[in-house]
């Protein structure tokens, strides 16, 4: 025998033992996707529930001190001044320092005029 009938006889005899094995597949199995879109699922509801009760939060902080018509970032504002106070009384005073300064700005805006032009949202074309 040569090398040449060799190489084929080992050919043939690795080809044969390699048969008997299936290639492992690339595709996603059923209970992969599954797991996947529970992960997703968990992850969104769970920051839908966070933000649900941080808005929440910011809600009842703001009503607590008098603050229930103020815009949200003044409602936020009044949330870290109120986290920020050690005490009960320094976390009312605090927030109704945010709430005077807020009324401040709003006056001073209307007394001075805004300092950018805001766009007309009037649905009448031939409003001013």
């Amino acid at each position: 025998m040569t090398i040449d009938d060799y190489d084929t006889k080992l050919q043939r005899i690795f080809d044969d033992r390699l048969a008997r094995y299936i290639a492992p597949s690339s595709q996603v199995r059923p209970a992969e996707k599954s797991r996947q879109f529970l992960i997703v699922a968990t992850t969104v509801f769970v920051l839908i529930v966070g933000s649900l009760s941080f808005a929440s939060e910011v809600n009842s902080a703001a009503n607590a001190v008098g603050a229930a018509c103020t815009d949200a970032l003044t409602k936020v504002h009044v949330w870290a001044a109120v986290q920020r106070a050690p005490t009960a009384a320094e976390k009312v005073a605090t927030a109704q320092d945010v709430l005077a300064m807020k009324q401040a700005c709003n006056i001073q805006e209307r007394i001075i005029g805004s300092p950018t032009p805001r766009p007309d949202r009037s649905l009448n074309p031939a409003a001013p």
